[in-house]
């Protein structure tokens, strides 16, 4: 157990030594805009979707039919943001 420890180490050490020495970022300031209404779509696309796929003797009782709605709403919700 004492190898995995011993082996990460140096690893670790060499590592943060090529980034401290070798990596130069460049960073570019440009002004953002943060787009809510693909947040919001987004978002509900992937709960429908988990709802729709999560087992049902454990996601109180969504039936079959339930599950179909969901998949479709979260195929519609993906197909609204892929429409912007």
């Amino acid at each position: 157990m004492r190898f995995v420890f011993l082996s990460t180490v140096p690893l670790g050490i060499l590592a943060s030594y090529l980034m401290a020495t070798q990596y130069h970022e460049h960073v570019e300031r440009r002004p953002h805009r943060i787009h809510f209404r693909g947040i919001v779509l987004l978002g509900g696309c992937v709960l429908a979707l988990l709802f729709a796929l999560s087992p049902t003797d454990r996601s109180a009782g969504l039936k079959l039919e339930s599950s179909g709605v969901l998949l479709r709403v979260s195929g519609v919700l993906l197909a609204s943001i892929q429409g912007q």
